[in-house]
């Protein structure tokens, strides 16, 4: 097998999103990309109750939702009823038997809990949507700095429905859903870059 040297010269390119035109509140289906995916997606999707699945495929079915990076789009609610929905990058599986999954939350600017994070100590339930690239405009406009009182659903473009297994809302365009009635946090002491 051969395998090319380092290439020391090679840098960082910039390119535009794939709905450079898209705008706030703009719906999915308003782009070609958009109307492209939920062409694909008019077959409907497969909800598996992880209950009901062995180790193997429980495996497959967790690692063919993370490969090769996601972005996860997290909905919360506070106690107070208003929905929070925010892009998460720190995201993966821990284990796939059982079924565990983890994201990190940054503080805000100010060193307080981002909503995701404070949502998640009182309510104990979220969802996790993985972003593709026909929403991607949408996914990115709800990491406003917005303040608790803001859904962020209201500026995404983005259509909810009702979950499965939580109280709160996912988005239904999007090709994997993981939802969690439980959470535990794992404080640590960092610095914002």
């Amino acid at each position: 097998m051969f395998v090319p040297a380092f290439n020391s010269t090679t840098h960082s390119t910039y390119t535009q999103s794939p709905n450079p035109s898209w705008a706030y509140g703009e719906k999915v289906d308003t782009t070609s990309a958009g109307k492209d995916w939920l062409a694909g997606e008019s077959a409907g999707w497969k909800a598996y109750n992880t209950a009901e699945l062995n180790e193997v495929n429980m495996h497959k079915l967790l690692n063919s939702s993370v490969v090769p990076r996601p972005i996860a789009l997290v909905s919360t609610i506070s106690e107070e009823g208003i929905e929070n929905l925010a892009p998460y990058s720190w995201f993966n599986i821990v284990t796939t038997y059982p079924p565990v999954i983890s994201f990190g939350c940054n503080n805000n600017a100010l060193g307080g809990l981002k909503d995701t994070a404070a949502n998640l100590k009182k309510s104990r339930g979220f969802t996790v949507n993985m972003v593709s690239e026909a929403f991607i405009e949408n996914a990115n406009a709800t990491a406003i700095n917005a303040p608790p009182d803001f859904d962020e659903w209201n500026i995404s473009g983005l259509t909810k429905e009702k979950s499965v297994c939580v109280h709160i809302f996912h988005t239904i365009y999007t090709p994997t859903k993981c939802c969690s009635g439980a959470s535990k946090s794992f404080p640590r002491q960092g610095k914002r870059c």
